[in-house]
């Protein structure tokens, strides 16, 4: 989870940048390898984000988090605390897996590169779809605590992915073309076919 305090007048930067994540190892990972990302870097939970005050964080994104959290109620929680530090008109993009229908769906998914990968990751990654919360019960803890910060967006015909996330924001947008252009340039051949996949999905969705 990445909150940042303040949006610098740029609009694409940001004044004081916060990470959080439950894992003291992924603190330490962050200190060593990118100690220059982050102004702080926080070991906590994601549903009791109490080192922020409410009203406090202008903006909330989170990628990858969510499935490893244990009940639809614990999702709420997050949910509930990430609209409570929010400021009023904040900025919201979270990001993650969904439930496939099937073990069928899932095993695809989790092996359609694994000649590529190792079978820690393949290992890992299968677990992740498997721990994804259900689109009913993503839409649910949503409709209570943050369809007034932004929409519900998910794949279609397969759940693969969800987002939700909070209305466009003016920006330099020569600039974003720019920043975004090069790192899509950047991407192994494979990711930008995956990548154009989950978009393809997300248009169906």
């Amino acid at each position: 989870v990445v909150l940042s305090a303040e949006v610098t007048g740029d609009n694409l930067g940001v004044a004081r940048l916060v990470g959080a994540d439950i894992l003291a190892e992924a603190h330490e990972a962050c200190l060593r390898d990118r100690p220059e990302v982050y102004d702080d870097y926080l070991v906590c939970d994601i549903t009791d984000l109490d080192f922020a005050e409410s009203g406090e964080i202008s903006t909330v994104t989170s990628s990858f988090a969510f499935h490893h959290l244990s009940t639809a109620e614990d999702l709420g929680r997050s949910f509930a605390e990430i609209d409570r530090v929010l400021v009023p008109d904040g900025g919201l993009f979270l990001f993650d897996f969904a439930h496939l229908k099937s073990a069928d769906s899932i095993e695809f998914f989790a092996t359609r590169h694994a000649h590529l990968q190792s079978d820690f990751f393949t290992e890992d990654y299968r677990n992740s779809l498997r721990a994804a919360f259900y689109l009913s019960d993503i839409r649910e803890q949503y409709s209570h605590y943050l369809s007034h910060r932004g929409k519900l967006y998910s794949t279609s015909p397969l759940p693969l992915m969800f987002a939700i996330k909070s209305p466009s924001r003016q920006v330099d947008t020569d600039r974003a073309k720019r920043e975004l252009r090069g790192l899509r340039q950047e991407l192994p051949a494979m990711i930008e076919r995956d990548l154009k996949d989950i978009v393809r999905l997300f248009r169906f969705g």
